[in-house]
């Protein structure tokens, strides 16, 4: 066949063409241009297939220019995409992307608890898989984008932690973006310092630790030049107008501050509240009276959202509310300053206990995976992979009790003469055909059906029949017994009992019956398949009787 002209960037792009493209994009959605991302990257997720990593920056690049675009729903779809994808490659550090991109998300659209929930999850596959994080190329992009999302979730301690495992990752390691996430959400975490260091009267910011956060940021926006990304936390108009409002120019702070504030970018969502909180300690230590004022009436739903928020930036922003309103706060010995003083003290005890059943959730979350993992164990045979007795019985017992019209047939399936090939070949080799028999059972075997190993070289197979299945019970095991044949390459045979239930039925008597049935094929010669339906109950009952 003739290739089509779709097929040739398939095959000549690589990983680096991929990267390439999601850096542009990342660039593009962020500049104005978010639009026209969404629609390149869903045009070429339609004409290139590519591994499940490039699949989920892609798709992380486009849940960056749907948010930029305001379309936070359609964003939040898109991190799905990336959380399923991820499951299908069984690839926990792309489920943690998604999770963490999701759990951003969330918090920037107004849900702080599903937020914590997703980014629980996160933090949980990165404890599962702490010790493959440095060998693994799919984890630093999660671990940049969880330390982010700890920052959006005000949880210092886990940003910390997060920042120290991004930097165990040698910088060739990691991809431009990434490294500019790290420099960026590293100068944040020292503004956070400064924040946190503050004294009475709250929020005399610690200048050197602020000083410390500008420089970080000019760090990070040289990179981000260097790599032609605009990132609009990183602008280092905002910070220095942040540093310029607390310990420089007042005046001069509020310069810088007003264009940035006032252009609503959504890229500002956690330093919005910290440069709003820095503008207005500009204009009051400017004296700038009446303009403080109007700036207090015109930001009424930013106040909404730092009461909301939690973090020091939002506290920081509440208090220089409250003393542009009532100067008297900031008088020694004010009742209600002290007051105030209190509930952040309280405020901070909040954030920290809500971390604390955080902890607790994903603990929880962790024993209960444990728990579910040690109980499949159980239940599966360790040599074949398929259930166990264990896993059967609960299994066949509900199948027993199907109501009358309901058709089922167990099926036991058992070597002949295994003994013999563990004596010539050795018991490696009958493990090995063991496990060749499982698998042609399970290839054969529907969705629905069920298979088990119960002994030594005994199997079952539970099938459920339609009452319009065109495959009878007997058919099912001439089927399996040649299929068995075919996998082994005829050096196996087995002796297949077959017994059909149509009404409800004692499993041990279904049981009996279908183990009587395979009997029944072994003394026939072996390599074939005995069939019985258990007669109805009142028959039973009478022949009992007799």
């Amino acid at each position: 066949m003739q290739d089509t002209g779709e097929d040739v960037p398939a095959r000549r792009e690589s990983e680096p063409v991929w990267i390439a493209a999601y850096t542009d994009w990342l660039q593009r959605a962020q500049t104005g241009d978010h639009s026209r991302v969404v629609v390149e990257i869903e045009q070429r997720q339609g004409q290139v297939s590519v591994p499940p990593h490039i699949q989920a920056l892609w798709n992380y690049a486009k849940s960056i220019a749907l948010f930029v675009g305001r379309r936070g729903e359609e964003a939040l779809v898109t991190v799905e995409e990336i959380i399923a994808s991820g499951r299908m490659a069984d690839d926990d550090a792309l489920v943690a992307l998604g999770l963490a991109a999701q759990a951003r998300l969330l918090n920037r659209t107004g849900s702080p608890l599903k937020a914590l929930y997703s980014y629980g999850q996160a933090e949980s596959l990165l404890r599962r898989n702490i010790d493959q994080v440095e060998e693994s190329r799919t984890w630093p992009g999660a671990l940049v984008e969880l330390f982010a999302c700890a920052l959006d979730l005000d949880s210092r301690e886990r940003a910390d932690h997060l920042l120290s495992l991004c930097r165990r990752f040698p910088e060739e390691r990691l991809l431009a973006v990434e490294r500019l996430a790290i420099a960026h959400n590293t100068a944040e975490v020292r503004l956070w310092d400064a924040l946190r260091s503050a004294r009475v009267p709250p929020f005399q910011v610690d200048t050197e630790v602020l000083e410390e956060a500008v420089d970080a940021a000019g760090e990070a926006h040289r990179l981000a030049d260097k790599i032609g990304i605009v990132v609009a936390q990183a602008d280092p108009l905002l910070w220095q107008g942040i540093w310029q409002s607390w310990s420089g120019d007042a005046a001069y702070g509020v310069t810088l501050l007003d264009p940035i504030l006032d252009k609503g970018d959504p890229h500002l969502h956690t330093m919005r509240l910290t440069g709003a909180a820095s503008r207005l300690h500009a204009l009051r230590r400017a004296g700038l009276t009446d303009r403080l004022h109007r700036v207090v009436e015109r930001e009424s739903s930013l106040a909404v959202d730092a009461a909301r928020n939690r973090s020091p930036a939002g506290i920081a922003y509440l208090w220089e509310r409250a003393v542009t309103e009532h100067p008297e706060l900031e008088e020694p010995g004010s009742q209600l300053g002290h007051l105030l003083r209190l509930w952040e003290q309280r405020d901070r005890e909040r954030v920290d206990f809500a971390h604390d059943l955080l902890e607790l959730r994903i603990t929880h979350d962790e024993i209960e995976s444990q728990r579910q993992e040690l109980d499949d164990l159980a239940r599966r045979d360790p040599l074949t992979g398929v259930l166990n007795r264990r896993g059967l019985d609960p299994l066949l017992r509900a199948s027993a009790r199907l109501p009358v019209g309901e058709t089922a047939a167990l099926l036991v399936i058992d070597f002949d003469r295994l003994k013999a090939l563990n004596d010539s070949r050795g018991h490696v080799t009958g493990d090995e055909y063991l496990q060749k028999v499982a698998h042609a059972l399970t290839s054969e075997s529907r969705h629905e059906d069920v298979v088990a190993r119960i002994g030594g070289d005994e199997f079952v197979v539970l099938a459920y029949l339609s009452p319009n299945a065109t495959e009878q019970p007997h058919a099912i095991g001439e089927r399996i017994r040649s299929r068995v044949a075919e996998y082994t390459d005829g050096m196996v045979s087995v002796s297949v009992g077959v017994a059909t239930r149509t009404q409800p039925v004692n499993p041990r008597e279904w049981t009996t019956a279908a183990d009587r049935a395979m009997y029944e094929s072994k003394r026939g010669g072996g390599d074939r398949v005995h069939a019985v339906t258990l007669p109805e109950p009142n028959e039973a009952q009478a022949s009992a009787s007799g």
